[in-house]
Parts: C-alpha cells; structure tokens; sequence
C-alpha cells in the first residue's frame, strides 16, 4: 500500500520566477556592470548543457555543490564575453540571491494537488539533489506543506533535503 508520496523540487513543486539570467544581471547591477539578460540567457543555456554533471555521489557534498555553482555562472560569463568584478563576491551574491523571497514560487496547482494528497492520508515528501540552499527556499513561502505533521524529515547529511 502507498502511504508516502514523493516529489522532485526544481520545475516540479517550483520554479524561478523569472530566468537565472536575468538574475544574474540584476545582481551584476549591484557590481556596476551592466549585463544584457537575453545574451546571458544564451551564454547560460549553453553553459549549462556544456559544464559536466556533479556525480552522484551517497552522502553530502564537501562544498554543497557550491564549486559547481561557481563554475556554471563563471562559464556563463566568459561565453557572454562579460566580466563582474570582483568575481567572488559577485558570485557570493548571486548564489544568495537564489534564496529571497520572490526568486522561486510554486508552480500552478501545487498547493492544491498537495492538499488532495494529504486528505486522502498520504504522507508528503520531498527527495530532490537540489543543495543545501532549498531548506531556505522552502521557508519563503506561505504554504508550509513541508512542516506539516505528515511531511517526511531527512538530515541534510544523507546528501539530498527531504522534508
């Protein structure tokens, strides 16, 4: 008998609410750079299909992922021929930023579908290789699905959040 759903994070339960390009912009502001969003848009779609994968690994990251985070809005910028200077404190705020209030919101029919869930006595879940940073996107919401009695808790030592 099915006693506990799960679901992925990212594009499944939420979702950016504008393009990361357009982010990265908006933070490079912050750095005096003026930074076209649809030439990142590009240089970042590339970006992403071009930088290798973390592998899988059990257990936690020794960084969180955070190096590859790095490395994709580095390659983001050389493909984009843009610099922001300087980079590591540009970068510092741009993966901060990803965690405000605002940046994600939940997809369409989330809440009602999750509502569904739980009143026909499931458990709900969230298993997803999204790092450290969705417990605080989690808690920018209103819904709090995730602290309800029925949602499933997982230390973030065993390598994926899961609440």
């Amino acid at each position: 008998m099915i006693r506990t759903v799960t679901f992925d994070a990212a594009n499944t339960l939420i979702r950016l609410t504008s393009p990361a390009s357009q982010t990265y912009a908006e933070v490079a502001g912050r750095f005096g750079a003026v930074l076209d969003p649809a030439r990142l848009n590009r240089a970042f779609l590339r970006a992403w299909k071009e930088l290798p994968r973390l592998p899988d690994q059990s257990g936690p990251r020794a960084d969180d992922g955070r190096s590859w985070w790095r490395d994709l809005v580095a390659t983001t910028l050389s493909i984009a021929e843009y610099r922001v200077d300087p980079f590591p404190d540009y970068f510092e705020a741009v993966y901060e930023e990803f965690t405000r209030p605002g940046i994600w919101q939940l997809k369409p029919g989330v809440t009602e579908a999750l509502g569904t869930f739980r009143r026909a006595g499931f458990r709900l879940g969230v298993v997803s290789n999204f790092d450290q940073r969705l417990y605080l996107i989690f808690k920018t919401f209103t819904s709090n699905f995730w602290r309800s009695p029925s949602a499933i808790s997982d230390p973030p030592e065993r390598g994926a959040p899961c609440w």
